[in-house]
C-alpha cells in the first residue's frame, strides 16, 4: 500500500514558521501550522513540511527560483507580513498617519504599497505553473491601526491577484480580526493561540473544498518522490 505522504512547502513570517516536530504537535505553539498538519493527520495524511520563515515577498521570487517547486503536493504563501507594516518615519497620532496614508493612497503615492503589488505581479506570474497546487494568505491583520490600513490594501492587492491569474487566496480576514483576543504581541502582531488554531482549522477547510489535495497519494510516485 502506497503511504499517503503530503509534501508541503511554506513561505512566511513567524506566524507561519513551522511549530511541530514529527508527529507531535508543541503545546502552546502559535501559528496556523500545528492545527493544519494535526487535520491533515486525522485524515490519513503523513505530512512533511519545509518552512522558510520569515521570508517576506520582496524576497520570495528569489528563493522560489532556487527550489524545485514540483517536489511540493502543496504551496502556502503567507507574505505581506513585514513590507505592509507602520512606516518609522511616521511619529504623529495613529489617526493623523492613516489619513495621511489616505491622501497619498488616493493620488497612488504609497511606495509600499506599489512595491508589493509590482512584486506580488512577479511572483503570481512565476507562480502559474503550479496554481492548482498554490495558496495565497492574505497579509494578516495586525493589531496597529496603521499597520492594519496598509495590510488591508495589500489583502485587496492579494484578492485582485488571485482572481485575475486564477489562483486560491485564503482570506485570513473571514477569521480573524483586529480583536486582542486574536494576538498575544500588539506590536509585532503575534497570533494568539486561539487566533492560530481557527486559521489553521479553517484553511484546512479550504484546501479541502477547492480540492487543492492530490486525488490518490501514488500520483506523487509519477511525479518521482
Amino acid at each position: 500500500m502506497t503511504s499517503k505522504v503530503l509534501s508541503i512547502l511554506i513561505l512566511g513570517g513567524e506566524n507561519s514558521a513551522e511549530a511541530y516536530s514529527g508527529h507531535s504537535m508543541r503545546g502552546g505553539s502559535r501559528g496556523y501550522v500545528p492545527q493544519l498538519v494535526g487535520k491533515l493527520q486525522q485524515v490519513g495524511w503523513q505530512v512533511h513540511i519545509e518552512c522558510h520563515a520569515p521570508v517576506d515577498i520582496h524576497v520570495a521570487l528569489q528563493l522560489l527560483q532556487r527550489l524545485n517547486l514540483n517536489r511540493f503536493d502543496l504551496i502556502l504563501l503567507e507574505l505581506g507580513h513585514t513590507r505592509l507594516q507602520q512606516p518609522d518615519r511616521f511619529n504623529s497620532s495613529w489617526f493623523g498617519k492613516v489619513a495621511a496614508l489616505q491622501l497619498l493612497a488616493s493620488i497612488g503615492q504609497i511606495g509600499l504599497l506599489r512595491e508589493t503589488e509590482a512584486q506580488l505581479a512577479d511572483l503570481v506570474y512565476y507562480l502559474q505553473p503550479y496554481r492548482r497546487r498554490l495558496v495565497l494568505l492574505t497579509p494578516l491583520p495586525h493589531p496597529n491601526p496603521l499597520t492594519n490600513w496598509l495590510r488591508q490594501k495589500g489583502q485587496a492587492l492579494f484578492r485582485q491577484y488571485g482572481r485575475r491569474h486564477m489562483i486560491p487566496v485564503f482570506d485570513t480576514t473571514t477569521v480573524i480580526s483586529q480583536g486582542e483576543e486574536f494576538f498575544v504581541d500588539a506590536q509585532l502582531g503575534q497570533l494568539s493561540p486561539v487566533a492560530g488554531d481557527l486559521l489553521g482549522q479553517t484553511l484546512f477547510e479550504y484546501i479541502q473544498t477547492n480540492a487543492l489535495l492530490p486525488a490518490r497519494p501514488e500520483l506523487r510516485q509519477r511525479r518521482g518522490y
